[in-house]
C-alpha cells in the first residue's frame, strides 16, 4: 500500500472531524487523486470552483493544509479570488486559518507567506 493511499483517509478524517466539530454540514468532497497541487488544472478542483460559483448554499471550503489547494502564488490568488467573489470562506486545519465570518481577512498574510516561500526556493534552487 502506498503512502498516499494511507494518508488520504487520514486527511479526509481530519477535515470531516473539523466540519463535525463546528456543527457544519459536509456538502461534498473533492479529491484529485494522483494530481499535484502544483497546477490549478485539476479536474476535481475545477469542478469544486464551478460549484462554489453556482451553489450559494456553500459557506466554506475546508482543506487540511493550504498547499493542498495550491502550491504557487498565482494559482493561490486565483483560487482564493474565486472563493471571495462567491463569498465562500477558506479553512485550513493545519495552518489554523478559518476565514468564514469575514472571508479573506488572512489574504495579506497568505500572500506574504507564499512570496517568502517562493523566494526561498528561488534562492535555494
Amino acid at each position: 500500500m502506498s503512502l498516499k493511499a494511507i494518508l488520504l483517509p487520514l486527511k479526509r478524517k481530519a477535515c470531516t472531524k473539523y466540519v463535525q466539530e463546528k456543527g457544519w454540514t459536509l456538502i461534498d468532497e473533492y479529491t484529485d487523486r494522483g494530481e499535484s497541487a502544483r497546477s490549478a488544472h485539476r479536474p476535481m478542483l475545477q469542478e469544486m470552483l464551478k460549484r462554489v460559483k453556482e451553489d450559494k448554499s456553500i459557506n466554506a471550503v475546508v482543506v487540511r493544509k493550504i498547499d493542498r489547494l495550491a502550491r504557487n502564488l498565482k494559482d493561490h490568488v486565483e483560487i482564493t479570488a474565486t472563493l471571495q467573489k462567491a463569498k465562500v470562506g477558506l479553512v485550513s486545519i493545519v495552518e489554523n486559518i478559518e476565514d468564514t465570518a469575514k472571508p479573506f481577512s488572512y489574504m495579506p498574510q497568505a500572500i506574504f507567506r507564499w512570496i517568502t516561500f517562493e523566494i526561498f526556493f528561488l534562492f535555494v534552487a
